[in-house]
């Protein structure tokens, strides 16, 4: 009959056994249970009718707790499994998801969330959905409907102002999360950045306001031109004849300037006039840029003016045309030299935004990089940014007010994008996205690790 040292170590084994329920599977401890287990059975001879009917009962009670720790274990690493997946599907989710509890406390942010509203998931979950989305009361109130009736409620035309002071156009959609047993357990938000689609709207709405008047120009271009050129014709003649009357020649001088002027103006209009055709190809968007800086280099020291170069050196090569990019950019560095007239630091920074920043055109999702240019000038009245892009808006004393509007052509022609912050006093800062050069292979999944990038800094002596 096995001895009470036998019984005293299956006694042993059961109890190692038993602290290991509840807990997380340690792979390596269940294991060595089943090892030492087996290693029991082999030493003392505990087989079959030779172990006595109560050391069996043990030994059976004692398998089936290794069976049942074997099975959490493999159960823990299936439910491992399919949260690892739904967490990488909500990370690559485009729109934003919040969901929150009955007690109107945050339980879940996905990555998308956390881009738009700008706050991470561990400073949103725990808290109350009132005090983290003070900026944003919509999706509070729509919660608190679908809590109270069961339905969906949703906004598009919710605005949501940021810490750095950016608004941004938010669509917010509630629905229930129903429990296994029909009840409420919580309200998912869905959260989608509308700021795009609104900048999209107003370039459609900026496109035909540009080619009714580009229409308009190329109509009259030939009927205004061919007077202008009679006009400033006779006066250079009429100051021929009036050269000894000093009084009368300073105003055949205004009519040839002014002349030269609208001569101008209807120059500027003609690419308006209908769709241009350019060749596209890979651009080095640094060369762009130096060649720029190197051409205003002249006028910026004359005013003062020093260049800082921020640039990424990794950046891939965007789809373009030189020539046309060289004169959107020439357009943004002259704009800059012109706010400091005291002097200053005109920056120009050059990364690619976040992998999960990205466009969808034609059903291809695009990759974007940016170029920043940001002066320390006078900056723009608030009034006056939303019509920057508009032709012949201008805040300078002599402009057309043409070189914006068609360098925002021109970037929108290239599938880009083009925004302006600015503040009273402290300068403007102008950010061009463009399409990179797309590759063959899938861009790297969201949420894998931030990306290290190096920047090299040159500053140029004013």
């Amino acid at each position: 009959m096995p001895s009470l040292i036998h019984h005293a170590e299956i006694l042993s084994l059961l109890a190692e056994g038993a602290s290991l329920l509840g807990r997380t599977p340690d792979r390596e401890k269940i294991r060595l249970l089943r090892d030492r287990v087996a290693e029991t059975r082999r030493m003392h001879g505990l087989e079959g009718s030779s172990a006595g009917e109560e050391t069996l009962v043990w030994l059976t009670v004692l398998d089936a707790l290794v069976e049942r720790l074997l099975h959490d274990q493999e159960a823990m690493a299936a439910l491992s499994t399919v949260k690892a997946f739904y967490e990488d599907v909500l990370a690559s989710l485009i729109e934003g998801v919040v969901v929150i509890d009955p007690s109107r406390r945050i339980t879940l942010v996905n990555r998308a969330a956390e881009e738009i509203v700008g706050i991470t998931s561990e400073e949103a979950v725990g808290r109350s959905l009132d005090d983290v989305f003070r900026d944003l009361t919509e999706i509070a109130s729509l919660a608190t409907q679908t809590f109270e009736t069961g339905r969906s409620f949703s906004n598009n035309d919710a605005l949501l102002r940021r810490s750095g002071g950016e608004t941004r156009a938010i669509g917010v959609m509630t629905s229930i999360v129903a429990g296994s047993g029909g009840g409420i357990t919580g309200v998912v938000a869905v959260l989608r950045d509308l700021t795009s689609v609104r900048e999209m709207e107003e370039q459609v709405r900026r496109a035909e306001r540009l080619s009714a008047l580009g229409v308009l120009a190329a109509g009259i271009a030939h009927e205004v031109r061919n007077p202008l050129a009679g006009v400033r014709g006779a006066a250079q003649l009429l100051r021929s004849e009036v050269r000894d009357n000093q009084a009368l020649v300073p105003y055949t001088d205004v009519i040839v300037r002014e002349v030269d002027r609208l001569d101008r103006i209807v120059t500027g209009l003609l690419p308006f006039a209908s769709p241009r055709t350019f060749s596209y190809g890979p651009v080095n968007i640094h060369s762009v840029l130096d060649r720029v800086l190197l051409l205003e280099q002249p006028r910026a020291s004359a005013a003062g003016v020093g260049f800082q170069r921020e640039y990424d050196p990794s950046l891939p090569p965007v789809r373009g045309n030189e020539e046309q990019l060289a004169q959107v950019f020439l357009n943004l560095v002259r704009n800059g030299v012109e706010a400091m007239p005291a002097g200053g630091r005109l920056t120009v920074t050059t990364r690619v935004p976040d992998p999960f920043m990205a466009i969808r055109r034609e059903g291809e999702r695009m990759r974007m990089i940016q170029v920043r240019v940001a002066d320390a000038g006078v900056g723009i009245p608030p009034e006056a940014t939303a019509s920057l892009f508009t032709p012949f808006f201008t805040t300078k004393d002599h402009g057309t007010g043409l070189g914006l509007a068609l360098s925002h052509q021109i970037v929108t022609e290239h599938g880009g994008a083009i925004r302006v912050e600015s503040e009273p006093g402290r300068g403007s800062a102008f950010s061009v996205t463009l399409p990179m050069v797309q590759e063959e292979t899938p861009p790297e999944k969201p949420g894998r690790g931030a990306r290290r990038r190096a920047r090299t800094k040159q500053e140029d002596a004013v």
